[in-house]
């Protein structure tokens, strides 16, 4: 029964490993693609500032859009990442018998949540990041420097 505890203590901890590897990838991977989105669009959010759009309004669709990332995300693991671990488990119990399925609900919780801050900061902070800058100098010459005046 020891031995059984100690293959079971080994393949948690190491399937647990390997999860957390996948995930931070994934986390830096959206960081990534949020950060490039926001500022290979700072053109476009400037002239949709200029047109009248509060700064809370391009922040809210920045967001809204991390946000749709996290549906997606959530709606494609919890429908096909659920088959397939059913499936995956249902190999498993043709060599072991006596496995019973259980499924993670507190993880599985945790990590949503943690989809979703991640998905909702990212943006929010790459768009304070880049509003502190300006694209126009007063001159109309097209160029980046600090702006004078502080991000709400």
């Amino acid at each position: 029964m020891a031995e059984l505890n100690r293959a079971k203590t080994a393949i948690l901890s190491l399937g647990g490993s390997i999860s957390l590897v996948v995930a931070l990838i994934g986390i830096l991977n959206f960081v990534n693609i949020m950060s490039v989105s926001v500022v290979a669009r700072k053109r476009e959010l400037a002239i949709l500032e200029s047109i009248g759009m509060e700064r809370r309004q391009i922040r809210a669709m920045l967001i809204g859009e991390g946000l749709c990332y996290t549906v997606i995300t959530l709606g494609l693991v919890f429908s096909f990442g659920n088959l397939i671990a059913c499936g995956i488990f249902g190999l498993f119990q043709q060599q072991v018998d006596f496995a019973i399925f259980t499924y993670p609900v507190v993880p599985a919780a945790v990590i949503a949540l943690a989809v979703l801050a991640v998905c909702y900061f990212t943006p929010k902070r790459m768009y304070q990041l880049l509003s502190r800058e300006t694209i126009v100098y007063p001159s109309g010459k097209c160029s980046v420097r600090k702006a004078a005046y502080p991000v709400p």
